[in-house]
């Protein structure tokens, strides 16, 4: 099944199943007639040969069968009576006489046939509004004589393809006319494909007239055209009955259908190959060379010999006076063509970028395949800074001169670089035996070189550009560029701006790629779960509360990181499912623990990103109708304040938060963003020092002042003050220095590291809260 999958996915195969489809369905439904007969009528063209001469055609310009003219009926008398003196083999004869004229013309053809051996009447297949009909001769002009069927299908341009063996009439098996033309008997509901390649002027022919002056005056020719011969006497030419259409010749008697039937019977029926059978045998064909890895170039020679041996086919054919039912099979193979030329056309144009006029990301894939040693080659990709402020600042017709003169730039230490772009804000390049360091110095070069400003149409405009790197072994083009992509996507103007990437196993990248449903699988699993570290109350040791804390220990994996697989849930957009189970566990976890009774606080984290509608709010309060617990035991953390964009939302939804009871808390206070304006725009209740200032107190002074600041600011607020990061072997210093500045609540690996509830209560508990007169939330 992965076999098959892997087949599907190829491009080529899709396009030569689409093909074929479409080719079957056209035949099947009979819209590639045009097409077959085009090549049948191509075939009698270019193959004519003569007739046989065993079968000759005597025709009467007018239908002899009319009843309302039994002086037609006396004439074919008298010639059926002179033909017997010249003494044809077999005489048949195709009008039907279905309906009687004078009993005299009746019974004058009627004696004439009876004094003819070997003549036979034609009974006429039809097929009308109210079914299948039958039209037959009357008894008193046919006697005794055999009969023989006529039937034909006639397509909606007026060819008739092919002729029945034998028909089933009345429960009786009659041969057809063109086979007892031919002498030959075969199974009825079976038939075969008339050969047209027959010269018509060689077909023995004559006109009633001629050929009862000929039997009158001049019995020896008389002998010589019809003696030992199959005559067939018809009507048609002349009116529009019974008249037939034959490639190149549209206005023909009807019997001379039947004529090349026996005269395609008489030569031998050819071998024929249905086209379905032609079909699926190009099909396999073109199939195994669209997915047999061999270059494009090999490639293109195998499509080459599988039109030349279409063509040879139809010549081979056409020669030997096979039918050529390749029809379907050509369109087929132009399809295919135009699919492959389509996607060629597509690809020449991706390989190219119209504005700028420089080779595409594409085009790197190539020449990296091309080049043969991708695992030694370095890949580049360079990342333009504020590239579409600059595209909507410049006219538009300026966009591929900046990005040329970036490029040419680029180039200033090899004037033959070729630079590719995405199109957009990258460019890239590659380059063969660079050591990392002599690379990473040369692009720290090139950034140097875009300190001065470029004049794009008489405008400056700074260019700020960083650089991501794959110089790993990776074999793949696509995840080379990838990975240089993805790197240059962790640069930053200041601090990194210059990354390479690292080598990752297959492993590893399936890992990645997937991670977004690995998380929705562990947080329905258990395997992300929450851990507690505890807050102490550093001047009577006694617990304060805890943080809840999100792991996740992965069965393949181990531990992930929690900075990073948070991320990736903000980037997937599942914070907020994370979010709830958080709040849920959490909160259910000290429901059902003795301290739900004391003063315990529990702080749980919230990305800011979560504050940008009311979600959030929501959250919280189906995890607090959930449980008996006091919503002011609970502390929101409000994490990564940077990237709170609206702070007027930002602080309606806080307030809704505040309503429900529950306290809030800024995080990292004093780094980022998280600073006085902060502090001052939000509703905090809680304030927690960053460790980057705690853990310095012992020995910085600027820290401890910090600290001490921090602290008198927000005790003058009325907040809840928590320093973090109380870690190593200083802890105790720290917690000295954290008394004497004022801060009275802290945590860190110095107490315990998070762990699970249960460990909590290893701690003195605070004091038991005095619950007369507060809100219980009950179930």
């Amino acid at each position: 099944m992965t076999a098959l999958t892997d087949l599907w996915r190829n491009q080529r195969t899709r396009h030569v199943a689409i093909a074929a489809l479409i080719a079957f369905a056209l035949g099947i439904s009979g819209i590639a007639s045009p097409a077959s007969n085009f090549l049948r009528i191509l075939q009698s063209r270019l193959a004519s040969h003569p007739a046989s001469g065993q079968v000759v055609f005597i025709g009467a310009p007018e239908d002899l069968a009319d009843p309302s003219s039994p002086g037609r009926r006396a004439a074919l008398a008298d010639l059926i009576d002179g033909l017997g003196r010249a003494g044809p083999a077999r005489t048949f004869v195709t009008d039907v006489f279905d309906k009687p004229s004078t009993i005299e013309a009746d019974r004058r053809l009627g004696d004439a046939v009876a004094g003819t051996s070997q003549i036979y009447f034609v009974r006429r297949h039809m097929t009308t509004m109210g079914g299948d009909e039958t039209l037959r001769s009357l008894p008193i002009i046919t006697g005794n004589s055999d009969e023989v069927v006529s039937k034909e299908w006639v397509d909606p341009f007026g060819f008739i393809w092919r002729l029945p063996f034998a028909v089933m009439d009345d429960g009786h098996k009659l041969p057809s006319l063109p086979a007892a033309l031919a002498g030959q008997i075969g199974p009825a509901g079976e038939s075969f494909a008339v050969d047209y390649s027959v010269s018509y002027s060689t077909i023995p022919a004559f006109t009633m007239v001629e050929a009862a002056t000929m039997l009158r005056t001049d019995m020896r020719k008389a002998e010589e055209a019809f003696a030992g011969k199959t005559v067939v006497i018809g009507s048609g030419v002349a009116n529009t009955t019974n008249v037939a259409t034959i490639p190149g010749h549209p206005k023909v008697p009807g019997a001379m259908v039947s004529i090349y039937g026996a005269e395609t019977l008489l030569a031998g029926l050819p071998p024929e190959f249905a086209w379905p059978t032609m079909l699926l045998f190009f099909t396999g064909l073109t199939l195994i060379v669209a997915v047999i890895k061999v270059k494009r170039g090999s490639r293109r020679i195998g499509y080459g010999l599988i039109s030349l041996t279409l063509i040879g086919l139809f010549a081979f054919f056409t020669a030997e006076h096979w039918p050529a039912n390749l029809a379907e099979t050509a369109i087929f193979l132009a399809i295919y063509g135009g699919l492959r030329l389509w996607v060629a056309r597509q690809n020449a144009s991706a390989l190219v970028h119209e504005a700028t006029g420089l080779p595409t990301f594409k085009a790197l894939e190539r020449d990296l395949f091309q080049m043969g040693s991708v695992h030694t080659a370095s890949v580049v990709v360079a990342k333009v800074h504020h590239f579409d402020e600059v595209l909507s600042a410049l006219p538009v017709e300026k966009h591929g001169e900046y990005l040329n003169m970036i490029a040419d730039r680029l180039r200033i230490t090899q004037r033959d670089l070729k630079i590719y772009t995405n199109g957009g804000r990258y460019l890239a390049w590659a380059v063969q035996d660079h050591g990392d360091v002599r690379l990473e110095a040369h692009l720290k070069g090139l950034r140097a070189v875009f300190s001065s400003p470029l004049s794009v149409g008489g405008t400056a405009v700074d260019v700020v550009i960083t650089f991501g790197v794959d110089s790993t072994s990776e074999g793949s083009p696509v995840r080379k560029i990838a990975s240089a992509t993805a790197a240059a996507d962790k640069t930053s103007e200041a601090v990194a701006p210059i990354h390479f990437a690292s080598a990752s196993s297959e492993a590893d990248r399936i890992w990645n790629i997937s991670l977004q449903a690995k998380i929705d699988d562990a947080l329905r699993t258990g395997e992300i779960y929450v851990v507690y570290q505890p807050q102490i109350d550093i001047r009577s040791g006694a617990l304060f509360g805890a943080e809840a804390l999100v792991r996740w220990e992965d069965p393949e994996r181990g531990s992930i990181s929690p900075s990073y697989f948070i991320e990736q849930c903000e980037q997937a957009g599942r914070m907020e499912a994370l979010t709830r189970k958080v709040m849920r566990d959490a909160l259910s976890t000290l429901a059902a623990s003795p301290l739900a009774e004391t003063g315990f606080q529990l702080s749980v984290n919230v990305s800011a990103t979560l504050l940008a509608d009311y979600r959030v709010a929501e959250i919280l309060e189906e995890a607090l109708a959930g449980v008996s617990l006091d919503p002011t035991q609970i502390t929101l953390e409000i994490t990564e304040t940077a990237r709170i964009v609206d702070y007027v939302k930002a602080g309606l939804v806080m307030e809704r938060l505040r309503q429900t009871g529950v306290k809030l808390s800024v995080d990292d206070f004093g780094v980022g963003a998280a600073s006085l304006e902060t502090l001052h725009a939000l509703p905090f209740d809680e304030v927690k020092i960053d460790r980057s200032f705690v853990a310095k107190t012992p020995d910085d002074r600027k820290a401890r002042k910090i600290v001490e600041s921090v602290t008198m600011l927000g005790k003058s607020l009325g907040m809840t003050v928590i320093a973090e990061g109380v870690e190593g072997v200083e802890g105790a210093d720290v917690v000295e220095r954290l008394k004497e500045a004022g801060c009275d609540i802290a945590q860190g690996y110095y107490f315990a590291k998070p762990a699970k509830f249960s460990r909590l209560m290893e701690f003195e508990a605070p004091a038991k809260r005095l619950t007369d007169g507060v809100p219980r939330r009950r179930v």
